[in-house]
């Protein structure tokens, strides 16, 4: 009878931390998009980090290839979407080996190394709609992107190359 008490106490607090860490997510994503949203009415710069990618999303489709028109909800629970890349960040950190020699409390440290992203703004990019971050800047949906999430790039000189 302990035993069950006991297991049962025990799945309620999981519960409780679960919906706790929840709220505590749900509340520092609120406070990001706040901060988003400032930064570009001040006329600030964002500054992608990492592997992240800025996409401005395709409006365009609208109908299906029959010509009937679709609701607007549906489009947010598509797995695939695109859109036209607007920013990049700066790509994957490499490791520096000399800073493994060194001593982490010394001055003299070069600056970072990264790998380049495939991504180029003004490619079309096809990417899981699942790993994508919603915000709004200057009146306008942009998603956040991680770049192992984008599936096909289309660019427009693919030709010429």
């Amino acid at each position: 009878m302990r035993c069950f008490f006991l297991t049962h106490y025990i799945s309620l607090i999981k519960i409780y931390l679960t919906k706790l860490i929840f709220r505590v997510l749900l509340v520092q994503y609120f406070h990001f998009i706040r901060y988003i949203n400032r930064a570009m009415k001040e006329g600030q710069e964002i500054i992608l980090v990492g592997d992240r990618v800025l996409i401005e999303p395709d409006t365009e489709r609208n109908k299906t290839p029959a010509g009937l028109y679709l609701p607007p909800g549906v489009k947010e629970k598509e797995k695939v979407q695109g859109g036209y890349v607007i920013k990049t960040g700066p790509g994957f950190p490499l490791p520096n080996s000399a800073d493994l020699d060194n001593e982490p409390w010394t001055q003299d440290r070069e600056e970072p190394q990264y790998l380049p992203l495939q991504a180029q703004e003004g490619d079309y990019a096809i990417f899981m709609r699942k790993s994508a971050i919603e915000i709004e800047l200057e009146g306008k949906k942009y998603l956040i992107v991680p770049h192992s999430y984008i599936l096909v790039l289309i660019r427009e000189n693919f030709l010429e190359n």
